[in-house]
């Protein structure tokens, strides 16, 4: 079984997730197979991004269709590969991950940090599931999410991934923030002695060793900042009441987040936004 993304029209996106519509027809210029899972991202061609939404489809039946159709695509690749006609069934959230064969462990994986010179890190245990898991050393196979710890805020601040959106609350003011980035590392480590678990953290995006680890290598930034958007990570900066609000909120904070201007909008940079989503699938609270 393959996992497949595309991007989908908003009109026919929430044609899909209400079920009115459960026939795709796609050029065939990727494999498919039944039982395939097709994950459709909602994509808005005036602006030319991504929404943030996203489903998930089982391909029930899947047949090759030689026909020209050619509305929305090329002649030449058309003629040189036909369609997929695909017929669709909408999988909730817990069926399709139980759909999705478990991730190969990546060969190595990242550790923020704004300390320079780590030999070795050892287990420690952290706030929030540490005392749950015993002392570890966290890493994650995500640039972007490793970018958020490369330096020390000496105060709570909030952090969430809402599919592959990674996105971090920061209770102060830009100025106050760039006064004190001094830059940080990430450590590349060597992902022998980590595992990671699906239901715990940030699933996927979180991986633990509790043994002793030597890094391979380390990358240098001069402004955590700036090695966030460069990483992708949404970037919010806000004042201490909202950051109550968010806090207290019944969806770890999107409603308040979607109607505010990330660092990322503000400097037209790695724009990814967080729309029309129920709620992340895991959020973490450094202090």
């Amino acid at each position: 079984m393959a996992i497949i993304k595309k991007k989908c029209w908003p009109e026919w996106f929430d044609k899909f997730c209400s079920g009115e519509r459960t026939l795709e027809l796609r050029l065939a210029d990727f494999d498919l197979k039944d039982n395939d899972i097709l994950i459709m991202e909602e994509y808005n061609p005036e602006i030319k991004q991504y929404t943030g939404r996203t489903a998930s489809f089982k391909c029930k039946k899947v047949e090759h269709s030689a026909k020209d159709p050619l509305q929305f695509y090329n002649v030449e690749k058309v003629h040189a590969n036909g369609f997929w006609i695909i017929q669709l069934e909408k999988l909730e959230k817990k069926k399709y991950e139980e759909q999705i064969p478990s991730k190969e462990k990546p060969p190595f994986l990242y550790h923020g940090s704004p300390h320079r010179d780590i030999e070795e890190f050892e287990p420690r245990i952290s706030k929030g599931t540490g005392e749950e898991c015993g002392a570890m050393v966290y890493a994650t196979p995500d640039l972007a999410t490793a970018s958020a710890f490369l330096t020390e805020i000496e105060k709570e601040w909030s952090a969430g991934r809402l599919d592959d959106t990674f996105y971090t609350i920061i209770p102060l003011s830009r100025e106050e923030f760039i006064k004190n980035d001094k830059g940080g590392y990430i450590y590349v480590l060597p992902s022998v002695t980590f595992e990671s678990d699906p239901k715990r953290g940030l699933g996927e995006y979180e991986w633990a060793s509790k043994e002793k680890v030597k890094p391979l290598k380390k990358i240098e930034y001069a402004s955590a900042l700036d090695a966030m958007l460069e990483n992708g990570v949404q970037i919010y900066f806000i004042d201490d009441k909202t950051f109550r609000q968010i806090k207290e909120s019944n969806d770890h904070g999107l409603s308040i987040l979607r109607n505010l201007e990330s660092e990322n909008q503000r400097r037209g940079i790695n724009i990814k936004l967080l729309k029309k989503q129920d709620k992340p699938k895991n959020a973490l609270i450094p202090e």
